[in-house]
C-alpha cells in the first residue's frame, strides 16, 4: 500500500457476503464504470481499478472463513463468515463520481465501511472524513513533518 492510500474494508452487514451470487456479481458493473477489472494475483481474488492508485479487491474463499484476523474494534466480526472486499482509496485522485460509485455498490449490497475499529455507513460525507482524519492525508499535506513525527 502507497503513504497516498487509505485502506479499509467494506463488511455485510450481515456478516455473511457471498460474491459468488448472480445479484453480487451484477453489481460489480457499478465499480466497473470507473474501476476496470485488472488481473489479479489470485485465483480467489477479483481486482477492480489500479493497484497503486484506487483499487477494489473482491477475495471470494471456497470454504466459509472461520476467522477474519483482519476486522477488530467496535463491531464485532469476530465471527464473520463470508468474502472479503478490501478498499483503498489513493486520495490524490479519486473523484466524487467515483466515491458515489463506491457508496452505490455498498448500498446495493448491504455493505458498511469498517475502518480502523470503526463502522461507518457508506456515504460521501463519510468517506470524506475518513480521508480528511487519515495517515495519507498528514503526509500528502505536510510530508517533511509527518516523516519528521516517524522519528529516526
Amino acid at each position: 500500500m502507497a503513504i497516498w492510500q487509505v485502506s479499509m474494508y467494506l463488511v455485510d452487514r450481515d456478516k455473511h457476503l457471498d460474491c459468488k451470487t448472480e445479484n453480487f456479481n451484477k453489481s460489480l458493473s457499478v465499480l466497473m464504470a470507473y474501476f476496470p477489472e485488472i488481473k489479479s494475483w489470485s485465483k480467489s481474488s477479483r481486482v477492480f481499478g489500479d493497484f497503486e492508485s484506487t483499487c477494489i479487491k473482491v477475495d471470494c474463499y471456497e470454504e466459509q472463513v472461520e476467522e477474519c484476523a483482519d476486522y477488530d474494534g467496535v463491531y464485532d466480526l469476530g465471527e464473520y463468515k463470508g468474502d472479503e472486499i478490501s478498499l483503498r482509496i489513493d486520495i490524490t485522485k479519486i473523484t466524487g463520481e467515483e466515491i458515489r460509485a463506491i457508496c452505490k455498490f455498498a448500498d446495493i449490497n448491504n455493505l458498511i465501511v469498517h475502518y480502523k475499529c470503526n463502522i461507518y455507513e457508506p456515504t460521501v460525507e463519510n468517506f470524506k472524513y475518513i480521508i480528511l482524519n487519515s495517515e495519507a492525508k498528514r503526509f500528502i499535506t505536510d510530508p517533511y513533518n509527518y516523516l519528521d513525527e516517524l522519528g529516526g
